[in-house]
């Protein structure tokens, strides 16, 4: 036993003497490949390979470490000239890719799975420039970055550049971090600025990333404010097939030419059809959009794309909040500072789409609708939603102050409010039948007492677009309603707000 330690304590010292002498055997080389395979990139598929240069290359043979100092990256891509700065890049080489750079390339580089190329990567100060473009991260670290063996030899044996198409589909990364990152764009609208404190990306393997995470995402629009998010989460991302990414790229080079308009949207539309979907899961917490008004915040906002075939998606939007001016200003109506929460979900089966969705506004009241949706494919937009047919359509609404507030939007005065209210109520206009006389009597008893109304359509029933234009002037051939009165008169309930009502005005008009 004793024998087989000394002997294995003594392979692992030959071995270790043995890269150590490698190392230095390669360390006049090393500047000369790492220059040669960081250039041979291209951002675009129809690029060129970057003029690749530094002012400091050393490598460790002890410790395997690179460390480069003064980077530059530059050549020409297809939106013009295109440069890449790097202050300071450190990492550590694996085992199997100092081999890479010897003889032994074609032989270590075999097989189909991704490899480890780099460790422990560290990159700090990065600017990309273009001609209407600035790109700058701060500090930026990766725990290993994985590439396909084909990618490794293209890059060191300056074949056909790697274009980030290729790049992305044939590489993955663990644990990325990127701190301080900004990005200006300018267009003909002037400057779009985006900036973040910080990005944290876990499992990129190929077209799969297992999460993507941003902290304090700013986007400024001509220099004002425009959207703001605390947290930023996406999970389960699931790039599209890789030649549909490609002809995506390519179109978007000229979004405007005819092929592009053509052809993008059938492209966008696959896409967003492919099972597994595009992503599993996204949620944003503490959202501000700065409005010339005001502001309107969303405190948790999640979107969950379930599956594709068959489709189902839940969201939900979690403290959406806005000043009464901003009301104001978009509806013209005085109300109440909005205080909203929603949740919706719409799952397929067969040929059939069963959507629902809650609404619940603080001071104002709860909506529940669900109704089951069926599509016939149309040539155009127009046709699609012609061609929609609806059924099983339910309806829950309570009252806890809307109706009040638009009466008294209606009228200051509460007689004449309610008076026009309830002649709303009488449906004038609609046929005189059995089933539409309840509708009436339903709508006035709400209209007397605001409580709770519930709406039905007649269960099995499918009607289409064009139906319900028809059926304006007879809901009942295919609506029920049921109302509940509540506590408070409707003209009780106006006078309790009047007082609010006019402090809301007030303000809302001088801003």
């Amino acid at each position: 036993m004793k024998k087989l330690l000394k002997t294995l304590i003594l392979l692992a010292v030959i071995i270790a003497v043995g890269l150590t002498a490698l190392g230095f055997g390669l360390r006049s080389s090393i500047k000369e490949q790492l220059l040669s395979g960081l250039g041979n990139m291209s951002i675009d598929p129809q690029g060129k390979a970057y003029t690749a240069t530094a002012d400091q290359v050393d490598f460790s043979p002890f410790t395997r470490e690179v460390s480069i100092r003064g980077l530059s990256l530059r050549g020409e891509q297809a939106r013009g000239p295109e440069t890449w700065l790097v202050s300071e890049a450190s990492f550590r080489l694996p085992v199997r890719m100092l081999l890479v750079l010897t003889p032994l390339r074609d032989m270590v580089l075999d097989g189909n799975n991704l490899v480890d190329i780099a460790e422990n990567v560290v990159v700090r100060n990065v600017t990309m420039t273009t001609p209407n473009s600035r790109v700058t991260v701060q500090r930026e670290e990766i725990d290993v970055i994985r590439a396909k063996p084909f990618v490794v030899a293209q890059a060191l044996d300056k074949n056909e550049p790697i274009d980030m198409v290729t790049a992305t589909y044939s590489m993955g990364a663990d644990n990325t971090r990127a701190y301080f990152v900004n990005a200006e764009v300018i267009d003909a609208n002037g400057p779009i600025k985006v900036s973040f404190k910080e990005m944290h990306m876990a499992g990129w393997q190929e077209h799969a990333i297992a999460s993507l995470a941003i902290d304090d995402l700013a986007v400024r629009v001509g220099g004002a404010q425009g959207l703001a998010i605390g947290h930023l989460r996406q999970e389960g991302i699931f790039l599209p097939e890789e030649n549909l990414m490609r002809q995506l790229v390519i179109l978007s080079e000229d979004p405007e030419s005819p092929e592009a308009q053509q052809q993008l949207m059938p492209l966008v539309e696959s896409m967003l059809n492919a099972e597994p979907p595009l992503l599993r899961k996204f949620q944003t917490t503490d959202m501000n959009f700065a409005v010339e008004t005001g502001a309107v915040q969303v405190k948790d906002a999640q979107f969950e794309w379930l599956s594709n075939a068959p489709s189902h998606t839940r969201s939900s939007i979690t403290g959406l909040t806005a000043p009464s001016s901003l009301l104001y200003a978009l509806l013209e109506l005085t109300l109440p500072p909005l205080n909203m929460d929603m949740a919706f979900e719409s799952q397929t089966k067969g040929a059939v789409s069963h959507k629902k969705a809650t609404i619940q506004s603080v001071g104002m009241g709860q909506l529940e609708c669900s109704l089951n949706m069926s599509e016939k494919p149309g040539a155009r937009m127009a046709e699609d939603l012609l061609t929609q047919s609806f059924s099983d359509f339910t309806l829950n609404y309570k009252d806890e102050g809307a109706t009040a507030w638009l009466g008294l939007n209606i009228s200051p005065s509460v007689p004449q409010a309610v008076a026009t209210l309830e002649a709303l109520a009488a449906l004038p206009g609609i046929k005189e039948t059995p089933q539409n006389k309840a509708i009436r009597q339903s709508l006035q008893a709400f209209a007397a007492k605001p409580g709770k109304l519930d709406i039905q359509s007649t269960p099995g029933r499918t009607v289409l677009v064009l139906d319900l234009i028809a059926m304006l002037d007879n809901p009942g051939m295919l609506l029920t309603f049921t109302a509940k009165q509540g506590d408070r008169s409707l003209a009780e309930q106006m006078e309790g707000l009047k007082l609010p009502f006019e402090a809301v005005r007030a303000m809302s008009t001088q801003q």
